[in-house]
């Protein structure tokens, strides 16, 4: 048994209209990631910046400068998905599938870290927010996974009606 396969994106557009959006909607969170990380990592670069309430300031600068090169590759891959989209073109979508199914491995187990964390420091509202956006997070971009995994499976072997003949107005022989 394998993943689910869907026939509509949201009850509501295609497949390829929903990868589409996805694809548009994942670019412009990436852009604003990639805009954020790169200002926050010019800010810590800065000699002048105060941030000795911030801890590290080599770890911050290094771990924005990774937000930046990871955001941009997501932008390219959603450029990609949208295209593949665009074009019928299954190929397109794997990059985007690839990073989105890590991404959510990775968030889901940052999710448990955290919240471990905060439970064990007692910071329980904190522990639950954690869960919480964790699973609204995840739950999303495992739906939109399963919208570019359809269209992919879709593109890559197109159903055949059962009655060709038929299907096309003719009464079979």
């Amino acid at each position: 048994m394998g993943l689910p396969k869907l026939n509509t994106c949201c009850c509501v557009c295609t497949l390829k209209t929903g990868a589409i959006i996805v694809g548009i909607v994942d670019a412009v969170l990436g852009i604003i990631i990639m805009i954020t990380s790169i200002s926050v990592s010019v800010i810590l670069n800065d000699p002048n910046t105060d941030t000795a309430d911030l801890g590290d300031k080599q770890t911050l600068y290094n771990m924005f400068v990774a937000y930046s090169v990871f955001s941009t590759l997501y932008i390219i891959m959603s450029i990609m998905l949208i295209i593949g989209a665009s074009k019928n073109s299954p190929n397109c979508l794997i990059p985007w599938l690839g990073y989105v199914f890590v991404y959510i491995i990775v968030y889901l187990v940052g999710v448990i870290i955290n919240s471990i964390s905060y439970f064990s420091i007692g910071n329980v509202g904190a522990a639950c927010s954690f869960i919480i956006s964790g699973i609204v997070g995840i739950s999303l971009q495992f739906y939109f996974f399963l919208v570019v995994y359809s269209l992919y499976r879709l593109l890559k072997t197109p159903e055949i009606p059962p009655y060709p003949d038929f299907a096309r107005g003719r009464e079979m022989a």
